[in-house]
């Protein structure tokens, strides 16, 4: 885990927390299937750590298992984010799994997943 003392200089990596479409604005393929859609909720600086053993092994956090591609990030604490949101980070979207306050809310743990479609 970071040492939230210094987070602040930590958070080098600029992300977008991305929220749910709303379904009146659902699109659909080719085959008539609804996408998933996002919109941008908020953009935000972050720090990103790497999920012990996420180079090559499975683990599982709150029940659900986390595949290799997953990071935790840390930003500033947002009452808004939760496990229905993905973060994009340098174009790769990252499926949210799990939602953290940490530090008496001053800050937020996000527990993502890399989204495979």
């Amino acid at each position: 885990m970071i040492d939230l003392r210094s987070a602040i200089g930590k958070m080098d990596r600029r992300v977008t927390v991305k929220q749910r479409a709303a379904s009146g604005t659902a699109v659909a393929d080719s085959f008539g299937k609804p996408l998933k859609t996002y919109t941008d909720l908020f953009t935000c600086w972050a720090a990103r750590e790497a999920t012990s053993g996420s180079a090559n092994t499975e683990q599982t956090t709150e029940n659900r298992i986390i595949y290799p591609g997953s990071y935790i990030y840390y930003l500033h604490y947002q009452s808004t984010v939760t496990q229905d949101m993905r973060v994009e980070d340098d174009n790769i979207d990252f499926d949210i799994v799990a939602v953290e306050p940490v530090d008496g809310k001053k800050f937020l743990a996000l527990t993502v997943q890399k989204v495979i479609e």
